[in-house]
This record gives C-alpha cells, structure tokens and sequence, in this order.
C-alpha cells in the first residue's frame, strides 16, 4: 500500500478534513466563490450584505455577460473610495526574527457536499476545485427573499461596482452578485466572477481565489487587478507597488507571490526559503509577517509553525489533530496536500 508522506497514515485519519466545505447542518456559503466559511483561500470573513436601497434581484432581469471586445491600454476607471480596509505596514525586507435552497429539478444544488466513489464525502478535496458555480444558479440559492446575501469579504470588496459608503460598510455587494451569476471566470470556467481587469476593453474577469492563482497582478491599493495578459501594465501603472518587498524590482512578475492579509508581493525565489510559484500556493498565500495558522486562525507561536512543503500554508504543531509533539526533519506536507505515491489518490485508505 503507498504512503502519504508527512504522517503516518493513523495520523492522518485522525484529523478534520471539513476545512473548506459547508459543514452537516450549516448553509452558509459565498454566493460568489462558493467556499464556505472556512476556506483556506484567502477570502476573509463570510460576511451577510443588506440589500441596496430600491433594489430587489427577484423583479430584474438577469444581466448579460460582458461582449468580448479586443484588449486597450486604458486604465479602468477608479470608482472604488481612497479608504482602505486593510492594514498596510511600511515597505521593507521581512524581519528576521439559514439560507434557501433552489428546489428546481433542473439544477443541482452546487454547494452540496461531494460524493466519493464509495458514497461516502472523501476525506482530502482540492479546494480550488470547488470555487465557482459549476452553472448559473438560481437566485434563491444566492439571494434571500429579503434580498440579502452572504459573501467573503475579499470576494465582494475587489468586485466591479463595490464601494465603501462614508462608514466604511461595502455596498452595491447585492448588485455584483446578481451580475456574477452570469459571468464566467476565465480561469475556472464556472460562474459567480466578478473581479475585472483594470484594463477597460479586456474581457478577463475572475473569482477572488483564482484571480491569484491565475497568476494575475493584484494592486491592493485601490483593489485593482492586472490579468496575465497585462502584467506589463501593471508593472507601468502601479510603479513601485509592483515591486517586491524583499528585491525591491517587479522582475518576473508571474513569479511574484500576492500576500492576501497585507497585499504586498514577493518573488518566490527571494523568499527563505524559497518557494515554488504554482496555482496552489498563489490562493490564499500570506507572506512570512502575516502567516497564521489555518486552523486556529491566530499567528504566533512560530516556532511550532509547520509550513506545508506543497502550499506553503502553516499550521500550529498544536492544533493538529492528533498534536505532533516533534518537527519532523524531511519536510511535511497539510492534509490538503498529500497524495498517494502509489496511486495518486487524495483520501487515505481508498487503495488496495
């Protein structure tokens, strides 16, 4: 039988494996990216919009996608307030130290919870795999009937249209989710995008996950993005935020790594150690002075940090399940992350 590397494989079955899915009995979920509330991919709070004044989804028509226009250098034009929910610490090298659900029979439900092949929810999902809607939903599924609905943070706040009112509150949230039920990302193919390039006539929209993990430029700033395409344009209009933190160049801006808690960058190969640049680490990555662990959700304690080889994503030695009394010495990798090396599989014990 393979072996998951990292754990044993008694260890492994111990451990909670309910990170990024609705758990049995709760129904809150992003009505844009789909993940629930304890989703590692960098989305922030899951949060519940009040409905915009005078509008209501269930009496408007549901809009059109954007037409495909060939692409321009003009910049997007800046609705969004100069006001910023974030924190942003000063430039530097890093230290050293209950909701309804549709009940139409021509769609399934895309937020219940994935079978395995022997009819029980596998252990292990690729939780990227599970952004977006895999078609459009009905508006039950993300509206309320009073209008409200529920979102992460990050997924509403860098949403075309999405503003701050002078308390700082996100509005217009209602707004952008009735248009992301027919848009589709371009990276993930399914529906709920709502995160446009800044580049006017370009046709590329994204859910906040896999706007990183397409390996587009986000300018936090102004909640501004750059798709692949137009990472040249990033580099023109966002000057020095383009840059790294730790070179201080934007060098190979494909290689840069986007810190979702402080929004700065980092080459992965200016990192120590240096870190491999893929969709997987792109998603929810946090820079070595914001990490925190995914599952307590705290920072601290660094020196029981385990930092996953695959993801790069931490975990306190002390709140894995069961607790790891000792660092092992030939690397680790998360649940999310180990793979059979016999048969590829995810879930432990599906083999031989």
């Amino acid at each position: 039988m393979g072996q998951f590397s990292g754990l044993s494989n008694d260890a492994i079955s111990n451990e909670d494996y309910s990170f990024h899915s609705r758990s049995e009995g709760s129904d809150k979920f992003c009505a844009l990216c789909c993940c629930g509330e304890k989703s590692l991919l960098g989305q922030g709070d899951l949060l519940r919009f009040d409905p915009s004044p005078g509008f209501n989804p269930f009496k408007k028509a549901v809009p059109k996608q954007r037409k495909h226009v060939e692409d321009s250098l003009e910049p997007h034009p800046n609705e969004r307030s100069p006001k910023h929910w974030t924190w942003r610490r000063k430039r530097g090298p890093p230290k050293t130290t209950s909701r309804e659900r549709s009940k139409s029979p021509r769609r399934s439900n895309p937020h219940s919870v994935v079978i395995g092949e022997n009819g029980k929810p596998p252990l292990i999902v690729d939780e990227l795999s599970t952004v977006g809607h895999p078609e459009e939903p009905d508006l039950s599924v993300v509206f309320e009937q009073t209008g409200h609905t529920t979102a992460h943070h990050c997924c509403a706040a860098w949403s075309e249209g999405v503003c701050q009112n002078e308390n700082m509150q996100l509005i217009n949230v209602d707004k952008a989710v009735l248009s992301g039920i027919s848009q589709v990302c371009s990276y993930c193919k399914k529906h709920g995008a709502t995160i446009v390039c800044r580049m006017v006539k370009c046709n590329k929209m994204y859910h906040y996950p896999c706007a990183a993990s397409s390996g587009a430029f986000q300018e936090i700033k102004d909640m501004s993005l750059f798709c692949p395409d137009h990472l040249d344009q990033a580099e023109a209009i966002a000057e020095e935020e383009a840059n790294c933190v730790v070179c201080d160049s934007p060098g190979d801006m494909m290689e840069q790594l986007f810190c979702t808690s402080c929004g700065q960058h980092y080459h992965g190969s200016c990192l120590d150690p240096a870190v491999d640049v893929n969709p997987v680490v792109r998603a929810g990555w946090q820079c070595p002075e914001c990490k925190i662990c995914q599952t307590c959700r705290q920072p601290g304690d660094d020196n029981k940090m385990l930092v996953c080889d695959t993801c790069d994503k931490g975990y306190h030695t002390f709140c894995l399940r069961p607790v790891m009394q000792t660092i092992p010495k030939n690397g680790w990798k998360c649940k999310n992350c180990r793979v059979c090396t016999d048969c590829g599989s995810r879930t432990p014990g599906s083999g031989a």
